[in-house]
């Protein structure tokens, strides 16, 4: 039969299969489904976070679908007659109360081996509908990928309504109607939207939202979203597809891809950020908007990031040198799931005097090429490390005409080089380095006094920022860069160290909470944690102190959460951990951050064994000459020490703390019902909340509000000191 075109074609595909009600019967990975002539169908709601379905006309041949995990599939089909039509898909269906903006970024990640007959044709696409309250305003829509025997002409009409370009690839958008046809609810008048590739590709990753934004453009209108899935199509033709990877991604989160039938136990209830080799790693809390927990792991595996794999990725800095030892790579390979360049990253090695003009800082990352090529070679994820900073940072960025010895540039002009560092960086990165799993970036990093107590610059210390603006202008002014012009899911970062130091923990807590003031511009912190033995008064514990100027490395970390942020525990190390007190410390590291992982997207050491670290040589300052290295959990020939094996036996015995609520400012004391004044109904509701009176609610910021004695507790103690003040007694 002669090729039809797109939009008769692609609609005969799917018209009989988006008529039927979602089949209620459970499914398992694993599961085969077929379809024939007598048996069109198979489809669900839920596997996995994921809907599937599998379709077929009637016209004859037959088809198969298994179930893999996560919105992994295969597939094969025999459809060679006339009007012979198959799908299979998997994705994310919606209740059809929100427009596509309304739910953040969608994308979808994806991976598919496919092969297809000669005869009819054949394509891999995102498909789904949207539609109106009413269901009479309804489009089908398609992202096509690639394809076999097919590609729309350009004439007559098909013409495309406009070319754009997304992902860094041209796509043409097209549109039709089709009237009094079979969809979602039955037989409608309804739109089509087309976006399909210049050039076919089998994986990648599919900017979902950015085509709904270009439709959009043409004046193609978008209802409510009911579906976005990964569809393998094929029309009068026999094929078979393998799809390794599905991942769409709404806003910032995943389905959880372990969440098995709701009729099976789950061995891993306990855990959700449980995962296999081939799934992210993820969970759905209070926090996990501010995380990328996009890793692999073997679950089975015997290696460190096995061990760590259902806590958070586990990483170790790398160097020029490193990466081209073999020995090296193989160890951090087996060991590690993600990396950060020890110094190739950092401004004084990426910014180029030869490439900058005017007030655009130029970008080379030759320097780091070896190692983010490594890294997007073995799909290890990477932290960037770092944008501003004050060492190791040239001084003629400051300067006027890019001369060491000029004069300051003003703040507006200094704006504009952060900008174009910020911006060039990430440009760079995308061009060369599409598939790179740049999951975090270290937008400032040690900002702050060493022990604490004000920025660097500001009376003490040397910074070349605080030089320029003598304020905290540019650490904001970073993060709205940052989030502007990074790559979608690399998370941002501030980063110090003796972030643990009273004083310092709080001058990391307040910046972030002023960031935060802003908007949603900061995703965590970063705390280095280069450690030493008398570290807490030698208590070699992370929770307990036993020296007033630290406080607990948990209490730390606790902190920080508070504020609704991720920790990343960046840059580990612990001198001496030839001693006792040593090795207790990096162990009891380990285990708070594995009781917080929820909450801890990742953890890094400071080199992958004794040799590659930067205190191996460490002194102990004892007048003794005394030998402090030994900072790792492997030695200089990378094998594991004693305590590696403890580290490595909490994973049966760490119980996952729930992270909590973040506690809003309070905005009125005594405003317990949030209406803007403190009055007799406030006093009322505290009571029936103290009373557990199951019909009334009090929000965390009326919770915030209602603790009166500001105790951290909520009680009649509250109650009493409310109504005094009401009664004229006292003032709060």
């Amino acid at each position: 039969m002669k090729k039809q075109r797109l939009f008769g074609l692609m609609t005969a595909c799917v018209m009989s299969l988006t008529a039927f009600p979602l089949s209620a019967s459970a499914a398992s990975v694993g599961d085969v489904l077929q379809v024939n002539p007598g048996h069109q169908q198979e489809q669900a709601a839920d596997l996995n976070g994921y809907s599937y379905e599998i379709w077929q006309d009637t016209t004859g041949g037959n088809g198969s679908m298994t179930l893999g995990e996560g919105g992994n599939f295969s597939t094969e089909w025999n459809c060679q007659v006339s009007r012979g039509n198959f799908l299979a898909r998997r994705g994310r269906r919606f209740d059809c109360t929100k427009t596509y903006d309304q739910y953040g970024t969608i994308t979808c990640e994806y991976d598919c081996e496919w092969s297809a007959s000669n005869s009819g044709n054949s394509r891999v696409c995102v498909y789904g509908w949207t539609t109106d309250d009413s269901h009479n305003e309804l489009v089908e829509y398609y992202i096509v990928e690639d394809w076999a025997n097919w590609y729309p002409p350009d004439n007559g009409n098909s013409q495309p309504l406009k070319t754009v370009t997304i992902d860094d690839a041209q796509y043409k958008i097209y549109t039709a109607t089709r009237t009094n046809e079979p969809s979602i609810f039955g037989t409608k008048t309804f739109q089509q939207y087309f976006s399909v590739r210049s050039t076919p590709r089998h994986s990648g990753k599919i900017s979902v939202s950015e085509h709904f934004k270009a439709w959009e453009s043409c004046n193609l209108k978008l209802q409510k979203l009911y579906e976005v899935a990964l569809n393998i199509e094929g029309w009068e033709s026999s094929g078979k597809a393998n799809v390794t990877k599905n991942i769409v991604t709404v806003g910032d989160s995943n389905p959880d891809p372990n969440q098995d039938d709701p009729n099976q136990d789950d061995p891993n209830q306990d855990n959700p950020q449980q995962t296999d080799p081939q799934t992210p790693a993820g969970d759905l809390t209070t926090i996990a908007s501010h995380q990328n927990n996009d890793y692999t792991y073997d679950e089975n595996g015997d290696k460190f990031k096995d061990y760590m794999g259902k806590f958070f990725r586990l990483g170790t800095c790398i160097s020029g040198n490193t990466v081209n030892d073999g020995n090296a790579t193989r160890f951090i390979l087996e060991n590690f799931n993600s990396i950060t360049c020890e110094n190739e990253m950092k401004p004084d090695y990426i910014c180029d005097k030869s490439r900058s003009y005017g007030d655009n800082i130029g970008i080379n990352l030759s320097r780091a090429d070896s190692i983010l090529k490594f890294a997007e070679k073995n799909g290890l994820g990477v932290r960037g490390h770092t944008f501003v900073w004050y060492s190791q940072t040239p001084g003629w960025i400051f300067r006027e005409n890019f001369n060491d010895n000029g004069a300051f540039v003003s703040k507006e002009r200094m704006n504009a080089r952060l900008e174009s560092m910020i911006k060039n960086t990430f440009d760079e990165i995308k061009k060369n380095y599409p598939n790179l799993k740049l999951y975090a970036y270290d937008v400032c990093n040690e900002l702050f006094q060493n022990d604490g107590g004000g920025f660097r610059g500001d009376g003490k210390e040397f910074s070349n920022w605080w030089s320029v603006y003598h304020s905290d202008e540019f650490v904001v002014n970073a993060f709205k860069y940052a989030r502007q012009y990074a790559p979608e899911g690399c998370k941002l970062y501030m980063n110090d160290y003796n972030e643990y130091f009273v004083a310092k923990c709080d001058d990391l807590y307040n910046m972030a909470k002023k960031i935060l003031a802003e908007g949603n511009y900061i995703d965590g912190i970063g705390m280095q944690s280069h450690m030493h033995y008398c570290d807490f008064g030698f208590s070699g514990s992370a929770t307990v102190s036993k020296d007033s100027k630290f406080m607990p490395y948990a209490d730390a970390i606790d902190k920080f959460n508070s504020l609704g942020l991720d920790v990343q525990i960046t840059e580990l190390d612990v001198t001496t951990c030839s001693k006792q007190e040593g090795k207790d410390l990096f162990v009891d590291i380990f285990k708070v951050a594995m009781e917080r992982s929820k909450s801890i997207s990742s953890l890094t050491l400071w080199g992958h064994c004794d040799a590659a670290s930067w205190r191996r040589s460490y002194t102990e300052d004892d007048g003794k000459g005394t030998q402090g290295g030994d900072p790792l959990p492997f030695d200089s020939s990378c094998r594991a020490k004693d305590f590696y094996y403890d580290i490595a036996a909490l994973r049966n015995t760490v119980q996952v703390i729930e992270p909590g609520e973040p506690t809003p400012e309070v905005t009125l004391l005594g405003d317990v019902d949030c209406s803007g004044s403190v009055d007799i109904a406030d006093a009322i509701v505290l009571a029936r909340y103290n009373a557990e009176d199951k019909d009334v609610t009090v929000s965390a910021q009326g919770k915030a509000n209602a603790d009166t004695c500001a105790d951290g507790d909520i009680n009649q103690d509250d109650l009493t000191y409310l109504l005094e003040f009401l009664a004229g007694l006292r003032d709060l």
